[in-house]
């Protein structure tokens, strides 16, 4: 079995700044993480684009 955990995550994460990527995008069907949040919050810097009208 393989489960995510916040140490499994934040090792992904730190993959995008090792290799240089500009981003991520991730998806999850029927498995909340609420530590996912805290973990971008302080890996990344986190900006919401909102479409011009």
């Amino acid at each position: 079995m393989w489960f995510e955990d916040a140490r499994s995550i934040q090792a992904k994460y730190r993959l995008v700044s090792e290799y240089g990527l500009r981003g991520v995008s991730y998806w999850t069907l029927a498995q909340p993480f609420p530590q996912n949040r805290y973990i971008l919050d302080n890996t990344f810097q986190v900006t919401k684009v909102i479409p011009a009208e």
